[in-house]
């Protein structure tokens, strides 16, 4: 069999393939009804750019051809992805955060003027697809403890949706900042690799600024092992990058909040790092790199000076501090979801400082957890 023979078969069962994908959209519709609705025009778009793509291939360009089949294929994969989603999300299996997540970056995208994300799925991993729009997070769920990670999620989303008018070189024009940033600087270094460790950076900065210490609290306790806390791959820098990145753009809003509270919540966030390091061996020295030190600074200062970002910004912890003196689940008046996560820490800390018994403190910490879920749900729905 020819080769060319061999890519046009390839082509015609990827036709099918998507035509029966096409055809799996409504099942996910019946599943659940949210999520199918959200996907459909999206999914509708996409399987239509894959099918173009397959007119102009050209079986004799090997290259392109495969390029454009594995597109094709990637979107079949998503397919399955959806289906999985929508029978995790039917059965309650990631315990109703997705849709809590999803609800508050739909709020999140209204405040600052962006588009909204597709969709949010519960996934095997952490992901957001940049072409698909559809955020992935991780199963098994921490519950409301692990919402923030949504945001940083969501970042990797707002550095290459945020398109901004500009003047360059005496032109104005549309320009996306982050992405643009992170693109040149890439180039200009001949390091692909500074593009995905600057994304890492970005969303790590943005989940900071936007939802507050919570995040923080969470990667310390739950996302960073200390072990691994110099180790850098293809796509993530060290979590002592990560670490030391969000601590500076939150000491960056504790120069600016009220009441001092925020202050000592980043200290007490850095002690808390630095013995983790110290307690498992692992030197707490930061980590550098010529290349995306200067590029984590401009990130950095890039997010701050962001007007319209400044709109979702997390500031006045001391209304969670106020907010986490009463019981969570009968609150009068709703505040922000950043500022009901950042109460439930306060309450956790508040724990595991005057008990303990690790059973208690577990109940103790549970029952903390389910309130400040029908809190966010309550926030959510007054929109």
């Amino acid at each position: 069999m020819a080769a060319n023979d061999a890519i046009e078969l390839k082509v015609a069962a990827m036709r099918a393939a998507l035509k029966h994908a096409r055809d799996a959209i409504p099942q996910v519709t019946s599943i659940d009804a949210e999520l199918g609705q959200r996907l459909k025009s999206r999914f509708a778009l996409l399987a239509d750019r894959a099918d173009s793509s397959l007119d102009a291939l050209d079986p004799a360009d090997r290259e392109d051809s495969s390029k454009r089949l594995r597109k094709a294929q990637d979107l079949i994969a998503e397919t399955l992805g959806f289906l999985a989603a929508a029978s995790a999300r039917r059965i309650d299996l990631d315990d109703g955060v997705t849709s809590l997540a999803q609800d508050w970056l739909d709020m999140l995208s209204d405040a600052a003027g962006l588009p909204k994300i597709a969709v949010v799925i519960p996934a095997p991993s952490e992901f957001t697809g940049m072409v698909t729009q559809v955020v992935r997070l991780r199963l098994p769920v921490d519950g409301v403890w692990g919402l923030p990670v949504a945001i940083h999620e969501y970042g990797h989303f707002v550095a290459a949706q945020m398109a901004r008018r500009a003047e360059r070189d005496g032109i104005e024009r549309t320009v996306v900042p982050f992405e643009d940033l992170l693109h040149s600087t890439a180039t200009k270094e001949d390091l692909p690799i500074l593009y995905w460790h600057g994304h890492e950076v970005f969303s790590d900065a943005f989940a900071a600024a936007t939802a507050g210490p919570a995040y923080t609290h969470y990667c310390i306790r739950y996302r960073f092992d200390p072990l691994t806390a110099h180790e850098v791959t293809a796509t993530h820098p060290s979590a002592v990058r990560r670490i030391r990145v969000q601590l500076t753009v939150l000491d960056a809003l504790a120069s600016k909040d009220r009441g001092g509270f925020l202050t000592g919540e980043v200290a007490g966030l850095r002690k808390m790092w630095l013995a983790r390091l110290e307690a498992n061996g692992v030197d707490p020295g930061e980590a550098s790199d010529p290349q995306l030190d200067p590029l984590e600074h401009e990130l950095v200062q890039l997010l701050l000076a962001d007007e319209d970002l400044s709109r979702i910004r997390y500031r006045d912890h001391a209304a969670a501090r106020a907010l986490a003196e009463q019981p969570l689940d009968q609150q009068r008046q709703p505040s922000s979801v950043a500022h009901a996560l950042n109460a439930a820490w306060f309450r956790r800390q508040a724990i595991e400082k005057d008990e303990t018994d690790p059973h208690v403190i577990a109940q103790r910490v549970d029952k903390v957890a389910e309130a400040t879920k029908k809190l966010v749900g309550q926030v959510i729905d007054h929109g």
